[in-house]
């Protein structure tokens, strides 16, 4: 998406500047042990590399970001004297931690759960955010969940599964692991309204229906 973003401003005179990931390509440093706020670094190296060049109109310098892109958008709105504008497609307005509870009640539903079944597992994402300092708690909630789950599933389903507890404890393991990661855990935490309140540059901020 973020090519066909580029192929459509170029034409209209509008430079672009797309770069890899740490640790992705030619790019130096460890994408795995970064958070939120190198990757703001990151962009804000690259609004400096952009503020030198002269094929670049320095009154205009704006900054596209989606999802977590978004929230760098912010983080760079409150303090970058040099970004000159914000487009934020389907950024945060709100904590991570609101939007990871709202992104799973939404899916669940649309998967055609219950109201309660959603109401659960939004209860359990709420027991689980307030767990992120704690490997060992936050790996045994999501394990006594897990199992839970596997204990309701028809006894086909969990004939083809095999050891509930095994599979629970690995599933546990992983998804612990995941939202232990430093990118993950930071933009959890991150509440990107003080950030938006200091930014003084026009912002465009695109939300989809779904």
């Amino acid at each position: 998406p973020f090519e066909l973003l580029a192929n459509g401003l170029t034409p209209a005179g509008i430079a672009v500047l797309r770069y890899d990931d740490r640790g992705v390509g030619e790019s130096t440093g460890d994408f795995a042990t970064s958070d939120l706020h190198d990757f703001a670094d990151d962009a804000e190296a690259a609004i400096a590399f952009l503020s030198t060049r002269s094929d670049i109109d320095q009154d205009h310098i704006g900054l596209i970001g989606h999802s977590e892109g978004g929230a760098i958008a912010a983080i760079l709105g409150a303090r970058n004297a040099d970004l000159d504008f914000i487009v934020s497609l389907a950024g945060l307005g709100v904590s991570g931690e609101k939007v990871l509870l709202l992104q799973s009640r939404l899916m669940l539903e649309a998967e055609g759960a219950s109201p309660e079944e959603a109401q659960a597992q939004a209860d359990l994402m709420a027991e689980i955010s307030v767990l992120l300092d704690d490997p060992e708690a936050l790996e045994e909630a999501i394990f006594n969940a897990a199992l839970a789950q596997a204990d309701a599933l028809p006894q086909e389903q969990q004939d083809a599964i095999g050891d509930i507890e095994a599979y629970a404890r690995s599933l546990a393991a992983q998804q612990a692991a995941q939202l232990q990661a430093p990118s993950v855990k930071a933009l959890l935490e991150y509440d990107p309204d003080p950030d938006w309140a200091r930014t003084t540059v026009p912002v465009l901020a695109i939300f989809g229906g779904k």
